[in-house]
Order: structure tokens, then sequence, then C-alpha cells
């Protein structure tokens, strides 16, 4: 993770309702972050400490306007545990829903795990999310120690960020990275056919994430799009104006995949614009 913050040219005035606390204009922090491959703990380390080194920048007791934007290495998809980032839930609820998870589980031992490609509620899409991480065959359950440690890290999050005050969005950025799907295995033609792959690569209408991302096919292999980057920021001081379009206007890298004659890279980029708004803070008579 690198940091740096900017100061910005020009500040809105404080209204009525606000107090500005500092000296000078409150700078803005971008971060740029590339987070682990393989562990979803290690993505939660890396964006947690990319968190707070973010505070040792900031000009005031609150956390700083905040950009962080780079290759997640995951999709950010309701019920991961890198996702709860972006939500502001009370400890307890997560302790709440935790126990309903391993309840759900084991109402679920006697079925085929065909629910998780839909997921209808947070404990679903957690038990999806956890499959996917561990990179279980499709349709394959966790067992409900692996749902355990999945669970105590989600709530760890939550934990970190209700704590923290913090709230962070994402710009609805689409798919960036489209190649054949690693996790599929193909038989020869000459034998039975047998495709096999991790549910960590399907797509379904009730991914929040989609933006048209729907997977083709290329031959017999399944050339899979996957949301790798994004663009995360905090909402109460930055509103996003626009961003760039990625897969689902390139039609050519959608067919040929990534890298390709017209885009070198294994990744499209994202940019986005964003406004900056004055900080709400409490006056010193609301204080």
């Amino acid at each position: 993770c690198v940091l740096q913050s900017f100061l910005p040219l020009e500040v809105t005035q404080p209204n009525q309702n606000q107090s500005e606390t500092t000296d000078g204009p409150e700078p803005v922090v971008v971060a740029s972050i590339h987070l682990d491959a393989k562990s979803e703990e290690k993505r939660v380390q890396q964006l947690q400490r990319c968190l707070e080194r973010s505070l040792e920048l900031s000009a005031s007791p609150y956390p700083p306007p905040l950009i962080i934007a780079g290759d997640y290495n995951c999709e950010l998809f309701p019920g991961s545990c890198v996702h709860a980032f972006l939500q502001n839930v009370k400890r307890d609820e997560q302790d709440t829903m935790s126990e309903a998870a391993y309840n759900a589980l084991h109402i679920a031992d006697d079925l085929d795990g065909s629910g998780l490609n839909s997921p209808e509620n947070e404990v679903q899409y957690r038990i999806r999310e956890c499959s996917r991480a561990n990179r279980l065959p499709s349709n394959t359950l966790p067992s409900k120690e692996q749902l355990q440690s999945w669970d105590n890290l989600h709530a760890s999050v939550a934990s970190f960020v209700y704590d923290h005050c913090w709230k962070l969005d994402r710009v609805k950025t689409g798919c960036t990275r489209v190649a054949y799907d690693h996790d599929e295995e193909i038989i020869d033609d000459d034998s039975e056919s047998v495709v096999q792959h991790t549910d960590s690569q399907s797509r379904t209408d009730n991914d929040s994430n989609s933006d048209g991302c729907v997977p083709g096919k290329h031959g017999r292999k399944t050339m899979a799009q996957w949301h790798l980057d994004h663009i995360l920021y905090t909402s109460h001081s930055l509103v996003p104006l626009g961003k760039w379009s990625t897969l689902e206007d390139d039609e050519l890298s959608r067919e040929r995949g990534l890298p390709n004659d017209r885009v070198p890279t294994d990744h499209l980029p994202i940019a986005a614009l964003f406004k900056r708004c004055p900080h709400l803070r409490l006056d010193e008579k609301a204080k």
C-alpha cells in the first residue's frame, strides 16, 4: 500500500452546520494497493493497515477524504470479508448473523449446495463467499470450521469499521480481467466430456458487481470475467462524478481475453472523477 496526501487548490467554505477545526484545507489521501491473490485474511490485514496508515496523514482526528484504488484480487461481492469494509454494522449484529450462519449450514447438510448459486440473504451470501475463497468445487458447502473462521474474520472487519467510524463505498466499475477460466478442467474430446470448475468463477444475476459481465464460450473453455480492480472512497467526503468504462464497452477484449494485440496488459485500467465535499463535523455547541 502506497499512500500520498494532496492539498486541494480550492476549498468549499463550510456552512453554518459545519465546523472546520483545522488551520488549512484538509488533504485528500490517495492510496494505491495490490492485495494478496490467495488469502482473504491477508487481504483484510492489508486493507486494514492501509486505512490505519491513512489516519496518520489526516489533518484532524477524523478519517481523511480517502481514495483506495488498485488490484484487490477479489470481487468484493456481499458476504466476503473484504466487502465488510463497505458496511457499518454493529458487532452484536454480526454475532447474531454468525450463529444464524452455523444453523443454516447445519440445515443445508442434506442438500447438494446448489443454493450457493442464488443466495437470498446475508447468511447465504456469506456461505457462498466462504466456499469461493476456499476454492471449493462448485456447489460444495464449506465445513463448519471453515465457516466459523470466515465469520470471525468478517466480524473483526465489522468491528474495525464501526469502531473507527469508517464509511466507505465503491465506484461501480465493471469487470477488468478476462481470460480462460483457470479453474476449469477440460477432458479430451475423444473421451467422455467432463467439465469441473470452482464456484469462485460462477456468475449469477445476484452478484451485485455483475455490471453486464457475462462469461462467454470460446471453444469448449469458458472465457471468464472478473471484478478484481476497484476504487473505494470515503462517501461522506467524496462524491464520484464519472468513471471510465471497462469490459462492458470492450467487445474485442471480451472475445479474445487480456492481454491482446490492442491492450498489452492483463487488467484494464480504471479511473474515476470525484467531487470533494466538506467534512461534516459537530460545532462546539453540538459537542
